[in-house]
């Protein structure tokens, strides 16, 4: 029987109906599948084969942020050997849908995101789980991936020794920033494709599987500085001068010049992984959908880096050999 088959049987089993109908919808920068089931509307079924997703994770991490009072998909039925799940339906319209369609909406929907983040933060079943530390090693992986998938994949640039070390120099400068951090329950990918608008308890929080033990500013940057939709400087100030008041000031021995800097460089931090991410979509999986959304990752480093003396170097090499080389014809 093929995996369709057998996820439809499940479903009919799971669910006991004697027939179903599903409705593919879209799915994100993964190999899982999500789809409506016509005959159950308030369910979605989730086919995550397990040989490539953490179904396991994503079920252990929902059950401990619903106990936080995260608003996430209710486990209504999990087959682990498959990696076939039917979860509770959120909604349909992502914060991504609702901001393109209404901007005015923006002070709210982030200002509820944001206190959805503190639930995660504080979430007191996270050190039960054993999340991996985001700590030098994992960061140093995702930072290579970064010199291997964008600069010498995509961009085709030779990395001599003294590029190399240019870039060794630099990632190791935002390591350190990052592991001198708070370390918290991170989500790792908080951003507004990731969330739903609800009129309940906003919002919806979803694709939380990759959740480690990180740096406290990651989820706000990959929030507020989002590589789908960006928001003028002064708005983004004023979120990270709230977050920061209500959910920092008081708990954490940070001054608010320390926590930018934190905010700042942890942000090149995540963009380089998004860059490599949807640079990989494409060479890899021929998928060349999120490749527009490196113009907006580029960007965002090429803000900050000028303001640190220490990433000068890096931030000559972006600027001069990188952003002029990318182009979306590399993909034609």
């Amino acid at each position: 029987m093929s995996r369709q088959g057998k996820f439809e049987q499940w479903l009919k089993a799971s669910l006991n109906l004697n027939e179903v109908t599903l409705e593919a919808i879209a799915g994100d920068a993964s190999f899982r599948r999500y789809f409506h089931v016509l005959q159950a509307p308030g369910f979605l079924a989730v086919d995550a084969p397990p040989t490539s997703e953490k179904t396991q994770e994503f079920v252990d991490i929902a059950r401990a942020f619903e106990t936080q009072g995260v608003h996430v998909p209710h486990i209504e039925h999990f087959e682990p050997k498959d990696g076939f799940l039917i979860v509770s339906y959120l909604g349909e319209t992502s914060y991504l849908q609702a901001l393109q369609k209404d901007a005015t909406q923006a002070d709210k929907l982030y200002k509820d995101a944001m206190q959805g983040l503190s639930k995660i933060m504080h979430c007191p079943m996270a050190a039960s789980l054993h999340l991996e530390k985001f700590d030098n090693s994992f960061m140093m992986r995702e930072l290579c991936f970064f010199t291997e998938w964008f600069l010498r994949g995509y961009l085709k640039i030779d990395i001599t020794t003294k590029t190399e070390q240019l870039l060794q120099n630099a990632y190791h400068v935002l390591i350190k920033q990052a592991e001198s951090q708070p370390q918290v329950c991170v989500h790792r990918d908080y951003h507004s494709r990731n969330l739903i608008v609800c009129e309940n308890n906003n919002p919806g929080v979803i694709d939380f599987q990759d959740a480690v033990q990180g740096p406290l500013t990651y989820d706000l940057v990959s929030l507020l500085r989002d590589a789908y939709v960006d928001w003028p400087l002064q708005q983004v100030e004023a979120w990270v001068q709230h977050f920061y008041k209500e959910n920092i000031a008081d708990e954490y021995d940070l001054g608010i010049e320390q926590f930018h800097q934190d905010f700042d460089l942890m942000g090149v931090q995540r963009h380089l992984k998004a860059t490599f991410i949807f640079a990989r979509k494409w060479l890899r999986d021929k998928d060349a959908s999120y490749l527009n959304d490196i113009y907006r990752t580029l960007n965002y480093i090429l803000a900050v880096l000028p303001k640190y003396p220490e990433l000068h170097d890096f931030y000559e090499f972006m600027a001069q050999d990188v952003a002029p080389k990318f182009s979306l014809e590399q993909a034609s």
